[in-house]
């Protein structure tokens, strides 16, 4: 169900998941990866972490629908509004 309104998704909806680690985006950099604003574009995951885009890849699968991992660090993620996403700590 969408968090804003209640509705039902639909078959186009994607789902996002969220990495938020200090240590995991440090990484990234390390490995090359930009960032900006505390946050990995959805493409430095395939490149940069191919151990979670087959996680993503494998998730797709089972759900029927597109699964993006997106990686933050703390900071980065505080810019996400509130009411886009459903938080699970």
């Amino acid at each position: 169900m969408k968090f804003k309104n209640g509705e039902s998704f639909d078959a186009s909806s994607d789902i996002d998941f969220f990495i938020v680690s200090d240590k995991v985006y440090s990484q990234g950099i390390e490995k090359g990866a930009k960032g900006s604003n505390g946050a990995f574009k959805v493409g430095a995951t395939r490149k940069y972490f191919p151990e979670i885009h087959e996680i993503e890849k494998s998730l797709s699968e089972q759900l029927g629908r597109k699964v993006t991992v997106r990686i933050f660090n703390k900071e980065g993620f505080e810019t996400v509004k509130a009411g886009q996403e459903i938080l699970v700590r």
